[in-house]
C-alpha cells in the first residue's frame, strides 16, 4: 500500500505517476523542451529489460539522462541493449555478482566522463559524467549504488571527500541511484545522510517511499539536484521494473532541445555471440 503523507522538511512537489498519464508540460503545453533525469533500480537489466522498456515506450516525453543501478551486468556481457537517440556508458561490477551501472544519454547533448568522480569502492559504486549546456553551467550528472550490506559509515565519508570536488568546480549536480539509506527514518546514517546534502547545498527531490512492501515503506532512491535555477517537478512512476520504483526529476527552467514528445523505439543488437552471452547472463544469476 502506498501512502500520501510521507514528506521530509523540504518544499518538494513529488507524487506518485502513471507513466503514460504524465504530462510533463503541465499548463504549458507549448513547452516541449527541458532538462530531465530517470532512474530506475533494474535488479538485472537482462532479466527486467522488457519491463524498462515498457516503461520509456509509455512516457510522453524523452529523459535528458538515464541512470540505471543494478544493472548486473559484467565484463563479459554482451552490448545488448540500445535506445535510439542515447549514447550509453557502463560501469560493470568487477568481481562477484550484482551491482553495475548505465548512463544513457541524449544525443543531442554533450558530455565527457568524469573518471575523477566515478569510482568503485567497498561501499559502492558510482559512475559520472559531465554535461555541456550551452549558456548555462555544465551539469555534473552522477548514478550510485550503495549495496545494503556494505558498511554505510564508509560509505558517507567516500561521498564526502567526493563532494569536495565536486563543490569546488561550481557547476550544477544530478547524483541519483538506489544509496539503501532510508530518508524517512531517524537513524543516525540517515541524519547524517541528510546534514551531509544539506551542509553541501543539495536539494533531496524525491520524499516519498519508493521500495513498498505489504509491511514496511522506505525512501532508498533519490535524485539529488545542486545549483539549478527556476521551477523544478519530480515523482516516481509505478513500474514492475523491480521491488524499486523509478524516480525523475524535470527542470523546466533548461531550455535544451532533448525533451520531447516522441515515438519510443528501443533496439538490441542480437547476434548469435550475445544471445549466448545474455543465456550465461541469466543462468548466473539463477
Amino acid at each position: 500500500m502506498i501512502l500520501e503523507d510521507y514528506h521530509l522538511e523540504q518544499n518538494i512537489y513529488c507524487k506518485y505517476y502513471v507513466p503514460c498519464e504524465f504530462n510533463p508540460q503541465g499548463d504549458q503545453p507549448q513547452q516541449t523542451q527541458f532538462l530531465s533525469f530517470l532512474h530506475c533500480n533494474a535488479r538485472s537489466l537482462s532479466k527486467n529489460y522488457e519491463n524498462f522498456d515498457m516503461l520509456l515506450s509509455s512516457l510522453r516525453f524523452d529523459c535528458s539522462v538515464i541512470g540505471i543501478s543494478e544493472t548486473w551486468l559484467n565484463t563479459k556481457s554482451p552490448n545488448l541493449f540500445t535506445v535510439e537517440g542515447y549514447k550509453e556508458i557502463r560501469k560493470d561490477r568487477q568481481n562477484g555478482r550484482g551491482g553495475g551501472l548505465l548512463l544513457f544519454i541524449s544525443d543531442s547533448l554533450s558530455f565527457k566522463p568524469r573518471n575523477d568522480l566515478s569510482f568503485q569502492s567497498e561501499s559502492a559504486e558510482c559512475l559520472c559524467i559531465e554535461v555541456d549546456l550551452p549558456k548555462e553551467k555544465n551539469f555534473i550528472v552522477c548514478v550510485v549504488y550503495r549495496p545494503p550490506s556494505t558498511d554505510v559509515v564508509k560509505f558517507l565519508d567516500d561521498l564526502e571527500s567526493m563532494m569536495l570536488t565536486v563543490n569546488s568546480s561550481d557547476k550544477s549536480v544530478c547524483m541519483m541511484g538506489d544509496f539503501n539509506i532510508d530518508l524517512l527514518s531517524n537513524s543516525p546514517n540517515s541524519l547524517r545522510f541528510q546534514n551531509i546534502l544539506d551542509s553541501n547545498a543539495f536539494n533531496v527531490m524525491i520524499d516519498k517511499p519508493t521500495r513498498i512492501s505489504d509491511h514496511s515503506s522506505s525512501l532508498l532512491d533519490n535524485i539529488f539536484v545542486k545549483n539549478i535555477k527556476g521551477h523544478s517537478q519530480s515523482g516516481l512512476f509505478y513500474s514492475e521494473i523491480s521491488d524499486h520504483l523509478p524516480v525523475f526529476c524535470i527542470l523546466k527552467d533548461y531550455h535544451s532541445n532533448v525533451t520531447k514528445i516522441r515515438k519510443h523505439d528501443m533496439k538490441r543488437h542480437v547476434t548469435d555471440e550475445n544471445v549466448a552471452c545474455l543465456n550465461a547472463d541469466l543462468a548466473s544469476e539463477d
